[in-house]
């Protein structure tokens, strides 16, 4: 449950992301919000106003019934064409409408997922064994030739594409000296409208791979906060991690708040801080929209 102050320092600031999500889901719908991550007065009249216009309990919190009756809505509206969804913003580019090209019977948010993996905006070396790497996460040295050409010809100079080309099969170190001796390479820009367009297409493996492992995971009554989290999470780990494991039948039992503690409990121990706040996140944002 998402309510008043959630995102500021006097509430609840560690909803802040979940706020926030909610606040693009407002938007697609037509209310004039600002995507910030503070639950205030103008986030509440919406909710309250939205839950009068459903005769729903006019609360300004956002239980299971609101969260759900967000989903149904967005559920009903029709899909973004491309041409439109490069014009908008990041806060109103929300996934449950924009993956439909990719990702079926996806209602959760990419751009929630997009936040947490973040945006460099330029070429870089993740380091280790990896290429190469464009927003979202594209490696190069991974990649077949045909992909990195219908992902990225239209957002590139000829030079640019070409050095892209260039990168296929470098990994680890040579990939990292290619980099760095490449100015075409150096001087890529990807926007975060850009890289969400191509997400979904990046994403799609997971997806398909995850819907396999979780059997229930696109029926109509699974959270699409759970089906965000759980891709997040394997986008992250991988499908197949063993970790994963345990929550296949929380998830066929509709366990959904063990789901959320499971997963804030994993990789506490990490040695990166931003692994153990993304764990936590995405248990967060399943038990925001779970009735307290």
């Amino acid at each position: 449950m998402l309510k008043r102050y959630d995102g500021f320092a006097r509430g609840r600031p560690e909803f802040k992301a979940e706020v926030k999500h909610l606040q693009r889901m407002l938007s697609l719908l037509g209310y004039e919000v600002v995507a910030d991550g503070y639950f205030g007065e103008s986030t509440e009249q919406i909710i309250e106003q939205l839950q009068a216009e459903h005769k729903l309990a006019k609360t300004g919190q956002v239980d299971s019934a609101t969260w759900q009756l967000i989903e149904q809505e967005l559920s009903k509206r029709p899909a973004i064409p491309p041409t439109s969804a490069a014009a908008m913003t990041p806060d109103n580019t929300n996934q449950p409408d924009f993956a439909k090209r990719y990702l079926a019977n996806f209602r959760g948010d990419l751009a929630w997922i997009h936040d947490r993996e973040g945006h460099a905006g330029k070429a870089y070396w993740p380091g280790g064994a990896s290429g190469v790497t464009l927003d979202p996460g594209f490696d190069l040295g991974q990649q077949e030739l045909d992909d990195i050409i219908a992902h990225y010809q239209p957002l590139l100079s000829p030079p640019q594409l070409a050095a892209c080309k260039g990168c296929q099969g470098l990994k680890g170190r040579k990939a990292k000296k290619h980099l760095n001796q490449s100015i075409e390479l150096l001087n890529i820009r990807i926007s975060k409208q850009q890289a969400l367009q191509i997400l979904p297409a990046v994403i799609e493996p997971y997806w398909i791979a995850l819907q396999k492992r979780f059997t229930n995971l696109t029926d109509t009554d699974t959270p699409a906060s759970v089906q965000t989290s759980l891709l997040s999470l394997a986008f992250n780990r991988g499908v197949y991690n063993k970790a994963l494991t345990p929550l296949i039948e929380l998830v066929a039992c509709q366990q959904w708040l063990a789901c959320a503690d499971l997963i804030s409990s994993m990789q506490q121990n990490h040695k990166l801080i931003g692994i153990r706040k993304r764990r936590r996140l995405e248990g967060t944002l399943i038990r925001a929209s779970i009735d307290d």
